[in-house]
């Protein structure tokens, strides 16, 4: 079980079967992670994906999707 980003950019909760509502986007090479998928409010930036899931949601868990 474990967090994950979707084709869109969107974390994934496969534990709980849902959508979490924060999109990440690579943007200049610098990810940035959004309350929207395009203009929504900036919720951190310049993290990697797995740092984010860590320091957002205190979990250990983010996979890479294939």
């Amino acid at each position: 079980m474990a967090i994950t980003l979707t084709e869109e950019g969107q974390f994934f909760s496969t534990d709980k079967d849902m959508a979490l509502g924060i999109f990440a986007k690579q943007n200049r090479g610098r990810w940035q992670y959004r309350m929207d998928s395009h203009k929504g409010g900036l919720v951190a930036s310049g993290m990697e994906p797995a740092a984010f899931v860590k320091r957002f949601w205190l979990r250990d868990d983010f996979e890479v999707t294939p």
